[in-house]
């Protein structure tokens, strides 16, 4: 039972809210610890849409119990809050912090909040006020990373989910930190309205390229929201178990491969149960339907390295890690398309035809520019050029002998 003395903050998602995806209703949670303790609240979580958050995640033993505690009543509460005032914009960390505290010191017992910011904003917000920074590296990589270990003192898998991540480690060898994950989102808007026409299967295989160069020889833990594309990664694609003694030597470069005909990059994604991701807003009854989306996303918080995509859920998974200023790479840019080419197997990632044509007209265009330019300068195309302007072979290898170096 609360005291009478006991002041609350409590992150709502109810019916008719927008609570948005996983990433925007859990990944803020070390900002909202933040606000909570400066307006001497209790951080709690309360769902009802789609449920209650504890089918899927727990307080763990010796944690912190985020659970609502009976007898408060936030229902009244947040009626009251609506008619008292408007949400806080949503658009801004800083000013929505400044805002909620206002509001704290006009409310008593129970402050209500819909999780409305992005995983962005918010982890940007808590970096530079909350987290120390030892100077340890040019692009943060010495910043202590707090997300996981925050996030593993409130939360830990209900017992159907803990069971299910069990049976997958167990199937696909997973040890954690000893392997790394890739993720792919296709239900997208961007992604969506460039590739609604095809699967886009390459951008999917370029997600586990740039994941495998993160730790080479481990396996990749594939996670995608788009069954046909887990289906075509684990089933018909390279890094198929299924393809190994189909591939050629001619396919592999020999330093990537472990023997004659087996690639070098395998994907660890079930086989036999492949199920697909539904968004939580999604009108479903059963607990079960949302399972694979807290599993994937806890399954990419135990590994070593995260390559993600568009959207916050990949991004929230590399944040859980611990790893994510040293060991993560974003696959994707904001319109969906390839974002740090990662050429560990000598394919270039494929375009569509559209894509393709664009890229031979620019590349045509191009050149003819680079012929004019030379026919002007030298009165005739460029043949033999001066010692002191030619790149050399040995200057060339020096350029590109970084390209296969890993650590």
């Amino acid at each position: 039972e609360p005291s009478a003395d006991d002041r609350f903050l409590v992150l709502s998602c109810a019916e008719g809210e927008h609570c948005g995806g996983l990433a925007q209703r859990l990944g803020g949670i070390p900002y909202y610890l933040h606000l909570a303790n400066v307006t001497g609240r209790i951080l709690l979580i309360r769902w009802t849409s789609p449920m209650s958050l504890t089918e899927f995640l727990v307080s763990p033993e010796g944690g912190i119990d985020w659970t609502v505690p009976e007898g408060l009543d936030i229902d009244q509460e947040e009626e009251d809050d609506e008619e008292a005032e408007a949400p806080c914009d949503p658009s801004d960390a800083a000013r929505y912090f400044e805002c909620a505290k206002e509001r704290s010191e006009a409310n008593d017992a129970v402050l209500a909040l819909t999780p409305a910011l992005s995983l962005v904003e918010t982890s940007s917000y808590f970096e530079k006020h909350c987290v120390p920074n030892s100077g340890g590296g040019e692009h943060g990589d010495g910043r202590a990373e707090l997300d996981g270990e925050i996030f593993r003192i409130l939360f830990e898998p209900s017992p159907p989910i803990s069971k299910r991540i069990r049976e997958t480690a167990s199937e696909q060898n997973l040890i954690t930190g000893k392997y790394v994950s890739a993720h792919f989102r296709f239900q997208y808007r961007t992604v969506y309205a460039t590739y609604a026409t095809y699967l886009p299967n390459e951008l999917a295989e370029h997600a586990i390229r740039c994941a495998s160069t993160l730790m080479m020889n481990a396996p990749v833990y594939f996670s995608s929201d788009s069954l046909p594309v887990v289906k075509h990664v684990v089933e018909k694609s390279l890094y198929s178990r299924n393809v190994v003694g189909n591939v050629t030597v001619h396919d592999v470069p020999e330093e990537f491969s472990y023997s004659k005909g087996q690639y070098p990059i395998h994907v660890a994604s079930s086989q036999d149960r492949m199920e697909q991701h539904h968004q939580l807003n999604a009108k479903l009854d059963d607990p079960v339907d949302f399972y694979p989306i807290f599993e994937d996303l806890l399954i990419m918080a135990s590994g070593r390295c995260t390559a993600y995509g568009v959207g916050e859920y990949g991004l929230f998974a590399a944040r859980l890690t611990g790893n994510f200023f040293s060991c993560s790479v974003e696959h994707q840019n904001e319109r969906g398309k390839h974002k740090n080419y990662c050429i560990v197997d000598g394919l270039e990632p494929k375009l569509s035809p559209n894509a393709r044509k664009k890229k031979e007209s620019k590349t045509a265009r191009e050149e003819e520019k680079k012929f004019n330019c030379r026919t002007r300068t030298t009165g005739g195309p460029q043949r033999n050029r001066p010692a002191g302007g030619a790149v050399t072979e040995e200057v060339r290898e020096l350029m590109y002998s970084g390209a296969h170096t890993h650590t």
